[in-house]
């Protein structure tokens, strides 16, 4: 694992070096050709690696802090190609009408496969680079592309596995177009003519185009790449259900109510319901390898190619010293702890009464004093409503007698 770390840090300095250097000796060609002195040439150099080195430090930042989603900590390549395809779009802009260039895709890309933080940190180095290479361009086009891009990064930053685009694409381009009007168009010499418009309207045009293509790609290869994997995953009759089922059918019984739980909740709370399910559906499948510990599950999860979500929630549920962030791991422990002490007590008596208000509070005050959300992103509202669902489900209890 170790030596592992080491190639991936070495791997990672490297494509930053070369990111800097990249971008210093395009800028440099760039500015060869739009520059007049040499005074201009290494403003823009100078610009373009300090712009650089602040892209890669958000990048890197955010990355160790947890903060890029989908994988993106892993894909700093993937993050450096679309800011390669901006960087070279940069140097073709100067030559186009400047009322048509679709900056806002270039944001919301590198914001996509990164966070919301590095799309607009990167977006207005490359935006900045574009208008220093034309002398007396004025303040209002950067302002009209920043703002553009900052509200397009804005509108798609909650986008999720629904991938609803509808209405991000639509107030994202209509806020292109009132913003191209107030900037560029009453500001033309000219009568207002249809005329015009037709450059912005281009714009708008191509910038809806490019950016449907955009999320295309990044709803097949990132937000819904594991679609297909978790309707295979979360069927009972899958291999691993199966097998545990064969060899461990009170584990594999108790992992079926519990699921019932975490789905209502995850539903209620409006999380991610599939990650939920299969976090529960495999919390017990370390029983396969003889002991249900972090490691085995872990080598389970690896051989079959599990999401990386459900295996980082099944990681703060089973490894010791880890910290239960995520949501969907407080839904599947507080979950497993309440099926579980109602089979306990079944167990003892079938015919049991239980109060179950009151053993769901002993569970939640035991979770809370042992200080199990004190990490976890979980709000006291999201809480309240998990423990009324808890509270109401007395009709299913009774399948556990």
């Amino acid at each position: 694992m170790e030596e592992e770390n080491k190639k991936k840090w070495l791997a990672d300095t490297v494509q930053s070096v070369f990111f800097v250097i990249a971008n210093g000796g395009l800028v440099y060609i760039y500015s060869y050709i739009y520059m007049e002195n040499e005074f201009q040439i290494l403003r823009n150099i100078v610009m373009a690696v300090m712009g650089t080195l602040l892209v890669l430090y958000v990048f890197w930042s955010c990355a160790a802090g947890g903060r890029l989603d989908h994988e993106n900590h892993k894909k700093f390549g993937r993050f450096t190609l679309f800011y390669y395809l901006g960087l070279a779009l940069a140097g073709v802009f100067p030559v186009l009408p400047y009322s048509g260039w679709p900056f806002i895709v270039i944001f919301t890309a590198l914001a996509l496969f990164g966070n919301m933080v590095c799309g607009i940190t990167a977006g207005s180095v490359l935006l900045m680079i574009t208008v220093l290479m034309i002398p007396g361009m004025g303040t209002e086009v950067f302002i009209l592309y920043f703002m553009s891009g900052v509200v397009a990064v804005a509108l798609f930053q909650d986008l999720d596995e629904s991938f609803k685009v509808g209405i991000p694409i639509f107030l994202s381009l209509l806020f292109l177009l009132v913003s191209e009007t107030a900037n560029i168009v009453l500001f033309v010499n000219e009568r207002l003519n249809f005329e015009l418009f037709v450059i912005p309207v281009t714009n708008v045009i191509i910038s809806a185009i490019l950016l449907f293509v955009l999320l295309k790609v990044y709803n097949y290869y990132v937000a819904n790449r594991y679609l297909d994997k978790y309707q295979i995953i979360n069927d009972q009759a899958y291999p691993l259900m199966v097998e545990l089922k064969e060899k461990y059918k009170p584990e594999y019984y108790k992992t079926i109510h519990t699921a019932y739980l975490t789905s209502r909740i995850a539903k209620k709370l409006n999380l991610n319901e599939e990650v939920t399910k299969a976090a529960t559906y495999y919390l017990k499948i370390g029983n396969l390898k003889g002991e249900n510990n972090w490691e085995n599950v872990k080598a389970i999860c690896s051989s079959n190619r599990f999401p990386a979500e459900v295996v980082k929630v099944l990681k703060e549920c089973l490894d010791p010293g880890t910290k239960y962030i995520e949501k969907e791991t407080a839904v599947v422990m507080f979950s497993d702890a309440v099926i579980t002490a109602i089979q306990d007590i079944f167990e003892k008596d079938k015919d049991a009464a239980i109060d179950y208000t009151k053993l769901t509070d002993e569970i939640f005050q035991k979770k809370i004093a042992g200080g199990f959300l004190t990490d976890n992103l979980l709000t006291y509202s999201e809480l309240q409503n998990m423990r009324k669902i808890f509270v109401e489900e007395k009709l299913y209890y009774d399948f556990l007698r």
